[in-house]
């Protein structure tokens, strides 16, 4: 696909657009659309100016071709200084695209071309053939000159600023050849009859500026004569005031020499008040004195007085802390004496499963006593014949199986450990765990499995979570805390909860 294509929205574009007859787009963004598709052509103008990014985005296509008018540098300069920007500002900002562009037509010199708008419009013949074909033949093909005195001001600045020129020339030498001259020219007689009548435009200006000046300095003439009758007056009124402050004077200096006599009849006065001052001041003294003596004793009472109210206050307090004291006492021994109480209760109800549980084991003693001896005399017979010898495999699996009912008889001890303790209360733990009551699971082996791990209690006299965060050895070795307290603890000096601990040190 070729485009023709500006990065300016200038007069000259216009031109070339009227006069090309390619198919025209408004914007870039009309690429995309249903009426381009359905267009049977391959080459495009795009009206609106471009920005470096577009280019960049039509050039990454490697099959697109592209001609960039470009404005003459001393039309683009000289806009720029009709907007107001100074000259080493509009050279900066024009050297700056340039430079990006042809920076671009480096990178991409086979597809991008660069064509002066005048030269496109004057001699498009020396445009690409695609282009070339698709220009309007113009009457007039001669270059007009220019009488912009703008433009003929920033091609002064171009030519004597180095680093403008040389990019200048990089252009004009990256650019098709359209114009034998590719400067634009001036009409300077014009341009010196157009300077000449802006002069008397600004002399007509200035004469109005001049006579408008005049009137404010008539109207500020008369404003100052105006202050300076008003100052006149205000001199008058204070030549009054000066005459009338004179006799206000002398009439003050005979209320002074007045007054001067009334003085030195009130010193007469004033030295007998001094007497009279003096012999106050020796009374006031002496009285001081004793008002002195008087308010230290004063200070000892008060200091004493303090003294023994502080003493009250500390024996208040040691009153109160030692009643503070029977009081926690009396409640100790009342908690002592409940959980003696339930020890007791909880001790003979022990000994009561015990003596049951002794009675039921020696009558299994007898009835396991006879079982072992017939099976010693069977063992005899058994162990004489060929079958005991032959069987020897079937032996040694009953032995894996004796492991296993040995660890089934150590958990059956560890459970009559527990059930006997006096800190394993069996009705408070189901009443508390109504769970552990509706299995129908043995209480003392459902807290030796299961109970402890999930941080279940066995009585109100054995805290398991606290035993445990008390003594870290014993959460290290995976024991039943209970358990641990029934065989070793105990003997350790070992405290089952933390009321006992509080008890035992209230004791010592």
């Amino acid at each position: 696909m070729q485009f023709l294509v500006s990065l300016q929205n200038s007069e000259s574009w216009q031109q070339i657009v009227d006069h090309c007859q390619l198919t025209t787009l408004n914007k870039i963004d009309d690429l995309n659309a249903p009426l381009a598709e359905s267009l049977d052509t391959t080459a495009y103008c795009i009206r609106s100016a471009l920005t470096l990014v577009d280019l960049t985005q039509l050039l990454a296509d490697k099959e697109t071709l592209l001609v960039l008018s470009l404005d003459a540098p001393e039309t683009l300069i000289g806009k720029l200084l009709q907007q107001g920007k100074p000259i080493s500002s509009a050279i900066s900002t024009w050297h700056q695209q340039t430079t990006a562009v042809l920076r671009l037509q480096q990178q991409h010199r086979r597809q991008l071309k660069l064509a002066q708008s005048n030269g496109l419009l004057l001699n498009p013949a020396q445009a690409p053939k695609w282009l070339a074909s698709m220009f309007l033949t113009t009457t007039d093909a001669t270059p007009q000159l220019s009488h912009d005195f703008h433009s003929l001001m920033a091609s002064q600045a171009l030519r004597q600023n180095r680093e403008a020129k040389t990019t200048w020339q990089r252009l004009i030498a990256s650019s098709l050849p359209l114009l034998d001259d590719p400067y634009v020219s001036f009409d300077l007689g014009a341009l010196y009859q157009s300077a000449i009548v802006r002069k008397d435009e600004r002399l007509a200006e200035y004469k109005d500026e001049n006579e408008l000046l005049q009137q404010h300095l008539f109207l500020a003439q008369e404003e100052l004569e105006q202050q300076l009758s008003k100052k006149q007056t205000l001199l008058k009124e204070k030549q009054m005031l000066d005459q009338a402050l004179q006799g206000e004077v002398a009439e003050l200096k005979e209320r002074l020499n007045v007054s001067e006599q009334a003085v030195s009849a009130g010193k007469q006065q004033q030295d007998q008040l001094k007497k009279q001052h003096n012999e106050l001041k020796t009374k006031l003294t002496t009285s001081q004195t004793r008002l002195k003596k008087a308010t230290q004793t004063l200070e000892k009472t008060e200091h004493q007085l303090a003294e023994s109210i502080s003493e009250n206050e500390l024996l208040l307090k040691q009153l109160f802390h030692i009643q503070e004291e029977l009081e926690k006492y009396s409640f100790d021994q009342r908690l002592l004496e409940n959980d003696k109480k339930h020890q007791q209760t909880q001790h003979q109800r022990i000994q009561s499963k015990l003596e049951q549980k002794l009675k039921i084991a020696i009558a299994e003693n007898v009835n396991t006593k006879q079982q072992l001896s017939t099976a010693q005399s069977e063992l005899q017979v058994i162990s004489a014949s060929k079958l005991w010898k032959s069987v020897e495999p079937v032996r040694r699996l009953s032995k894996a199986l004796n492991a296993k009912s040995r660890k089934k008889v150590k958990l059956q001890q560890d459970v009559a450990l527990i059930m006997t303790s006096e800190y394993f209360d069996i009705t408070w733990y189901l009443q508390s765990y109504p769970d552990v009551a509706e299995s129908g699971m043995n209480p003392a082996e459902h807290y030796l499995c299961f109970g402890a791990n999930e941080g279940r209690v066995p009585g109100p006299l054995f805290d398991s979570n606290w035993y445990l965060s008390q003594y870290p050895d014993v959460a290290e070795n995976g024991i039943n805390p209970l358990l641990h307290y029934v065989k070793f603890g105990a003997q350790e000096g070992r405290t089952a909860s933390p009321k006992l601990l509080k008890h035992q040190k209230g004791a010592n």
